[in-house]
């Protein structure tokens, strides 16, 4: 390179440079200076917007707790469990369809069959083979043809009964609330006049196989003079893994009492101012349990009872077992129970089996006066016959007394619950035994909507039964026969009021009573 050259170079590299359209000189040789001026607004704020730093993380979600992460299981595993009986039941309508399409073929095969066989035995000669061969094929298209038959009404009698009960249990509304009134007359009682509420509902409206909830609550005054109340809370919690019962009785009455044993209720045979007293009762008797493998429970009892005599007759007073314990006992119990309950709604059942034992231990543990235990063993079965509402119910209970057991709460006869018909509390002793069988009919409606439950309100129920009671439970050898018949008005899906007329030995009785007696 020639020297000229050479400072033509330097001369050029020492000279200002301009950009085009820029105002201001940018030099090369400063190196990095000054931005060069734009004519663009948003890129000039671009330029001169301070650098931002990188936006921050969100801080992660919280864990659900345990309670939260149970409910989503327990809402998951419905959910699940519809979709699963959603599918079953796709299943079924599938199987349905094409058990009809089956049907429909081998009626019309049949029917070809028929015709060719009757075509073939009118030719002469007659060819015995193709009768015998028609014959054989006739008789095979028979038998799947009925076996098709009563596949087919197999499937659309459980779509029919799914249905109906579905329709029976569940109900729109989760707190139901309704007052009845009635007449009724009972041979310890008098004519009465019984006023009460039925209440029902749900505990979790999400739960559709959760059986309501019911409180049944009624008072009576009769034309003795006599108050009674009454109410009998049934609860389920937990999809049916936790029940909660409670009974509360109240009495303030003028009743009767004959002593202990068979054969001192023989005499008087009517009640007379020998067996007259005033007796004022309450008790509170809850239950817990829980379910602890498929249709087995386990739990708790407590009872809390009282019994005041007010005026009793010389003969009362020299009765040996109100000399022993006076006219004023107050009893606190505590006790276990176990139980298999396989009922498809526990306090109407129209089938499955109620099978428990209950031992009840009372003392001064509880501040009772008296030391004494019970047990008591309770088999219910309910058999649907034909349809639902149509159910056949029997049942079989024993309660046994030991220790040193007060006369008013000795075994008992003659409740709303067992022998219908007799005096309540005329025969008592240690053990009490009786057996009952009873059929129920809930008559079907004539027209039925779509959705509507088939099963009409109005009902009615026979029963035959038996019960003895004894110091000892193998020692029963009087029996008091029982017989009865009554009137169901379902006032709340299956909840009933119940109207039964009942007969003894001399005596009936005439009641009117939410729910049934088992």
């Amino acid at each position: 390179m020639s020297l000229l050259g050479a400072a033509s170079m330097l001369a050029l590299a020492a000279e200002p440079q301009r950009f085009p359209g820029a105002d201001e000189v940018f030099t090369l040789a400063d190196g990095v200076g000054e931005h060069p001026p734009v004519d663009d607004p948003e890129t000039h704020r671009l330029l001169e917007e301070e650098p931002r730093e990188p936006p921050k993380a969100s801080p992660p979600e919280p864990l659900p707790t345990v309670a939260q992460a149970r409910e989503a299981a327990l809402k998951e595993r419905a959910r699940l469990k519809e979709v699963r009986s959603q599918q079953a039941a796709e299943r079924k309508e599938l199987r349905a369809r094409h058990l009809m399409r089956r049907e429909a073929i081998l009626q019309r095969t049949m029917e070809q069959l028929q015709q060719e066989r009757a075509e073939v035995a009118l030719a002469r000669p007659v060819n015995v083979a193709a009768l015998a061969d028609l014959d054989a094929r006739l008789s095979y298209l028979y038998r799947e043809y009925g076996r098709t038959r009563r596949e087919l009404h197999e499937l659309e009698r459980v779509k029919r009964d799914l249905k109906q009960t579905r329709v029976a249990i569940q109900d729109t509304k989760n707190f139901r609330i309704l007052p009845l009134v009635g007449p009724a007359y009972t041979p310890e009682l008098g004519f009465s006049f019984a006023g009460g509420i039925q209440m029902s509902w749900t505990t979790d409206r999400r739960d559709r196989a959760l059986p309501r909830s019911s409180a049944p609550v009624s008072v009576a005054y009769s034309t003795t003079g006599a108050v009674v109340f009454n109410t009998r809370v049934t609860t389920f919690w937990l999809h049916d893994k936790i029940r909660w019962n409670t009974e509360v009785w109240l009495k303030d009455m003028a009743d009767n009492y004959w002593g202990v044993g068979y054969d001192a209720a023989q005499s008087p045979s009517k009640p007379d101012e020998t067996t007259a007293y005033e007796r004022f009762w309450w008790q509170v008797r809850p239950t817990l349990l829980g379910r602890v493998y498929k249709d087995l429970f386990v739990g708790g009892v407590f009872d809390f009872n009282q019994t005041i005599v007010e005026d009793p007759s010389e003969e009362i007073q020299a009765d040996p077992d109100f000399v022993a314990f006076g006219p004023d006992n107050y009893n606190g119990g505590v006790g276990a129970i176990i139980a298999w309950d396989s009922r498809d709604f526990p306090v109407n059942a129209y089938r499955g089996i109620y099978a428990a034992a209950t031992v009840t231990a009372y003392g001064i543990h509880l501040g009772g006066d008296n030391l004494y235990q019970v047990l008591e063993l309770d088999y219910r079965h309910y058999l649907t016959i034909g349809r639902p509402g149509s159910t056949l119910a029997w049942q079989i209970h024993s309660r046994s007394a030991f220790g040193d057991v007060p006369y008013a709460e000795k075994s008992l006869l003659g409740s709303p619950f067992d022998l219908r018909g007799y005096r309540w509390g005329r025969y008592r002793d240690d053990s009490a035994l009786y057996g009952l069988i009873e059929y129920r009919f809930m008559f079907l409606r004539r027209r039925v909507r779509e959705g509507e439950n088939p099963i009409s309100r109005h009902g009615f129920v026979a029963w035959v039964g038996a019960g003895s009671v004894a110091p000892d439970i193998t020692k029963m050898t009087h029996w008091l026969p029982n017989a009865g018949v009554g009137y169901r008005l379902e006032v709340q899906p299956r909840l009933n009021v119940r109207v039964d007329f009942g007969v003894g030995n001399d005596s009936q009785a005439f009641y009117f009573n939410f729910q049934e007696s088992f």
